[in-house]
């Protein structure tokens, strides 16, 4: 059964994928008094392109989430590639009317067809925030199969 979640639970899934998380790691979105396991990181999606993802397959495994990890403030690491390399390109790009998408966003598209092809199962739902959110679209608008997103 495909989890229900209230906007509350999908802003705090959003957030989660600001956390550095490892590959076996739980997500919790309840409290310490309530813990909500939503799933496990199966998968921590990183590249040259300084993409950031996380692969969280439910505990049924009926469902697969991706959460694509939005811009990181300067100074910090992978900053200089989100910001130049990839937000203000496209920020450029929308305000010329240029059809022509980064790295960092075909990496996304080509990360959740991976996710697709390896749960062939699974519903998936995708999160993000920020340059995610650009990354996020554009796979979606780029994926094999859509009758598969939840």
């Amino acid at each position: 059964m495909i989890q229900k979640y209230t906007e509350h639970d999908r802003q705090k899934i959003a957030a989660r994928e600001y956390t550095e998380y490892t590959k076996g790691d739980p997500i919790d979105i309840g409290t310490d008094k309530n813990p909500n396991v939503i799933g496990t990181v199966r998968e921590v999606v990183t590249n040259k392109t300084e993409l950031k993802a996380y692969v969280v397959e439910s505990p049924d495994k009926k469902e697969v989430l991706v959460l694509y990890q939005g811009s990181v403030a300067p100074p910090g690491e992978g900053s200089k590639a989100d910001w130049l390399d990839n937000d203000l390109p496209m920020a450029k790009n929308i305000l010329t009317g240029e059809k022509k998408a980064t790295p960092q966003l075909k990496s996304a598209a080509t990360a959740l067809n991976h996710v697709l092809d390896k749960y062939p199962k699974a519903k998936v739902t995708v999160y993000a925030h920020s340059l995610g959110s650009m990354d996020a679209q554009y796979a979606l608008a780029n994926v094999k199969d859509i009758n598969r997103i939840a």
